[in-house]
């Protein structure tokens, strides 16, 4: 079984979770899915290099990917990013961030994660 199939049902108690995408671990979180509790930290694909940068890629999320309760998703995520807990790895490589198949978001350990510069690093 996938572990994001056993995170989102409530499975993962005493263990912390890697997201993968910010829009979509954040409403995983706005579902009741995940608490952020239960979040060691997000990978993100964006490169959002201050505050302000944030900010305006989390109103774009508001508008698509939080439609039901954009606010709370907004609050959520700064609440994330506050805590040093939103990895972006962008900023260091544009060519670096996780890739997500099969709408897996949620990985249990850094060495699960798949990377889209990973066929460059092995070169």
């Amino acid at each position: 079984m996938l572990w994001y199939q056993v995170a989102i049902r409530g499975k993962t108690k005493g263990n912390t979770m890697i997201g993968l995408s910010l829009s979509f671990c954040v409403t995983d979180v706005l579902k009741g899915k995940v608490t952020l509790k239960d979040i060691e930290y997000i990978v993100a694909g964006t490169c959002a290099g201050n505050s302000d940068a944030y900010q305006d890629v989390l109103a774009g999320y508001a508008e698509k990917h939080w439609i039901a309760n954009p606010e709370e998703g907004v609050r959520v995520a700064l609440e994330l990013y506050r805590s040093g807990k939103v990895h972006q790895p962008r900023l260091a490589n544009a060519n670096r961030f996780p890739v997500t198949a099969n709408k897996v978001y949620w990985v249990q350990t850094a060495d699960q994660i798949v990377w889209s510069d990973a066929s460059e690093q092995d070169a």
